[in-house]
């Protein structure tokens, strides 16, 4: 926990290039949930591994997995939601 609020303090942290988009919503949008993400959560132990290499190599494997579902369904569209103990976020992104 420390690393990560030294990271956060310092701003050393990998950053989010975002570029919003306009959007006409259509009749095959997709939604995405993202949640229980713990970005920055090392564990270690008998029963599992996870940190921020494996939260990354996760995400691109559920974006593999969306794009595919998309393709499959022609959305443009994928609506993602993030829901947590204390928000609930949604944003839009165009898929193609």
């Amino acid at each position: 926990m420390r690393f990560l609020v030294e990271a956060v303090r310092s701003g050393n942290l990998p950053q989010l290039h975002y570029e919003r988009f306009d959007i006409a919503p259509s009749d095959n949008d997709l939604l995405v949930s993202l949640n229980d993400i713990h970005y920055g959560a090392n564990v270690s132990n008998f029963w599992n591994t996870y940190n921020s290499d494996v939260c990354r190599e996760m995400m691109c494997r559920y974006l593999d997995r969306i794009i595919s579902i998309g393709e499959t369904h022609q959305a443009r569209i994928a609506l993602c939601g993030q829901m947590g103990m204390k928000s609930a976020e949604t944003f839009t992104s165009q898929l193609l």
